[in-house]
């Protein structure tokens, strides 16, 4: 399977690059080389970029996709085991709190729609019981057809005529069990090597 990788980012990457190599010398070294030959292969050449060490990250106009990079280097590398799990922690609670707001957002318009006082979940469809097969008349030879205006000639009316006849007759073919099908005397014969006469 082929990765393609856009413009977009390959500069996020070089921002990237370019953080890590201006850090602390610990931090570069926490990533394995493998990741950061990954990193200087892939970022885009011929670059200018610039970041201000005085300034929040978040406020330098820095790709997204940079800031999300920095942030899985940050817990897969530079955290400790407890500031890992309070990332965690907190990543699942905002993940809750969305999914919460969602569910809020979908439930009220079900209740603008007119849907059912019971609360539904979201991703649950509703339950579709369909009894019985579809009857038709057993004569087709007197169906009746709708008198209306728009049917202007006997030609029409005997096509939407044909139409039902084919239509009954296939369901008929359909809705027929043939009590000695394949499958019954395929059993039946399986049966009979079995019982003792």
């Amino acid at each position: 399977m082929e990765t393609v990788i856009s413009n977009d980012d390959r500069v996020a990457i070089a921002e990237v690059d370019y953080i890590i190599h201006h850090m602390n010398e610990r931090y570069l070294s926490k990533i394995p080389q493998k990741l950061q030959d990954y990193i200087t292969i892939l970022k885009k050449r011929n670059v200018k970029i610039y970041v201000d060490p005085r300034v929040p990250l978040e406020s330098q106009g820095l790709k997204e996709f940079t800031l999300y990079f920095l942030m899985i280097l940050n817990l897969k590398y530079w955290c400790d085991d407890q500031r890992r799990k309070d990332i965690l922690l907190m990543m699942e609670n905002n993940q809750r709190k969305y999914d919460e707001k969602i569910n809020n957002i979908f439930e009220n318009a079900n209740s603008i729609s007119g849907d059912s006082e019971e609360a539904r979940p979201i991703n649950k469809p509703r339950q579709i019981i369909v009894t019985g097969s579809p009857t038709f008349p057993e004569k087709t030879d007197n169906l009746e057809t709708p008198k209306s205006e728009e049917v202007k000639n006997d030609s029409e009316t005997s096509e939407t005529t044909n139409a039902l006849n084919d239509l009954a007759k296939e369901t008929d073919a359909m809705t027929k069990v043939d009590k000695d099908s394949f499958f019954t005397k395929f059993i039946n014969k399986v049966k009979s090597f079995f019982v003792k006469k």
